[in-house]
């Protein structure tokens, strides 16, 4: 049974990443490649990524699996051209040498380990909760000052919680986002929307304040409504 997965996990992971991940963790995600500094340079790369940071099936599950056969799925794009900036004239290239699935292993108690058999052989099934992450692109945006995307998630049992949004020019650092001026933004869920009151926003003048407020209250619910 498939547990979770993530779709074009390089921008999913960032943008949540950025809006959740605190300031003590972002130092320890260095060895992750996280970084805002983008390296064009030709050379080595080495680095251990979490997979809190990919799935967030590893970010909130925090008990033993017993019984089970873990299998992960990576798949990689067929260009590499969206590696460092969307520009395929650079024809960036990135070889794979070795990719390892480091996993920890934990050793029972024989107290701990016959409560579990007996659970095993019981036949009951064993919840697992977490929370999971979609991702919706919209990759040809019209040139207009006012546009309506439609959006039409997922019928699953899960309750959406949280919506980021989220703007890039391609053919930038696909590591970073920007402003692309804009003013004002709204999701409209059935019959109610969100903020209540418009934005205003103005990226010239440094009118964005209210953006950070709504990162701030974002980043301490995430953390409180953790499992």
């Amino acid at each position: 049974m498939e547990i979770d997965r993530n779709r074009n996990v390089g921008i999913t992971s960032i943008i949540k990443n950025c809006a959740s991940i605190s300031y003590d963790k972002a130092l320890i995600a260095l060895n992750a490649g996280w970084n805002s500094r983008s390296d064009t340079e030709e050379g080595y790369f080495n680095f251990c990524v979490p997979f809190n940071m990919l799935l967030g099936f590893c970010e909130d599950y925090k008990c033993v699996i017993v019984n089970a056969r873990h299998e992960l799925l990576l798949i990689r794009s067929r260009k590499d051209y969206n590696c460092l900036v969307g520009n395929p004239v650079m024809e960036p290239e990135i070889k794979l040498f070795k990719v390892q699935w480091r996993m920890s292993h934990v050793a029972l108690k024989e107290i701990n380990k016959l409560s579990i058999l007996r659970a095993l052989e019981s036949g009951r099934y064993l919840s697992i909760n977490f929370r999971s992450w979609d991702l919706y692109e919209y990759p040809l945006l019209q040139n207009t000052t006012k546009y309506s995307w439609t959006v039409k998630t997922a019928t699953q049992l899960e309750k959406l919680r949280n919506v980021i949004f989220a703007l890039q020019r391609m053919s930038r650092d696909v590591s970073t986002f920007d402003d692309c001026n804009l003013r004002n933004v709204k999701i409209y869920l059935n019959s109610e929307f969100y903020p209540y009151d418009d934005l205003n926003l103005n990226f010239g003048k440094k009118k964005y304040a209210v953006l950070f407020d709504m990162y701030a209250r974002f980043h301490k619910a995430y953390r409180i409504n953790c499992f």
